[in-house]
């Protein structure tokens, strides 16, 4: 399935150009943080529910995967800059080469992992893309999470900083 390589490589390009967009300077909403995550967390579960497994091993892999996301969307999260802008209180948000860099490690494994994974025999296909979803919201929730928790913790401090001077 050379086709099928071929498509994937070009998905892949295309995911690498929206992640270096990430590393420019951006003002974000606290709706924008908030929307997606949970339009993902919808659509995510009612793919996950179809193929649900009924073992207490597929539940717990999928657990694990979602845990696995949250670890993985701290770790992102952490790596951005945030930053509360004086003039009107906003949030600005910049990505940093390193969260660039592990987004692009996730995409890639889930691109090129599911065909090495799905085909060794060792995890059922349906399962293995419902552990990569979970790992994916569990990313994206936690990610927007911690940034929103560390804005909140400048815009807490930066009143208290400005009555200092």
């Amino acid at each position: 399935m050379p086709n099928s390589q071929a498509f994937d490589s070009v998905f892949f390009l295309i995911v690498l150009i929206i992640l270096l967009l990430q590393l420019r300077t951006r003002r974000v909403r606290l709706f924008g943080l908030v929307i997606m995550p949970l339009i993902m967390l919808f659509l995510t579960l009612s793919f996950v529910a179809v193929d649900m497994p009924t073992d207490p091993a597929g539940i717990a892999l999928l657990a694990v995967g979602f845990m696995i996301g949250i670890g993985i969307g701290l770790v992102i999260g952490s790596l951005m800059e945030v930053k509360v802008d004086e003039k009107d209180g906003s949030m600005v948000l910049k990505g940093s080469i390193l969260a660039v860099l592990v987004w692009a490690v996730i995409i890639g494994l889930k691109i090129y992992g599911k065909d090495w994974l799905g085909s060794s025999g060792l995890i059922d296909w349906n399962l293995l893309a419902s552990i990569f979803l979970m790992v994916t919201v569990g990313t994206m929730m936690a990610r927007r999470g911690f940034v929103y928790w560390r804005y909140w913790q400048m815009k807490k401090i930066a009143p208290a900083s400005e009555t200092v001077k």
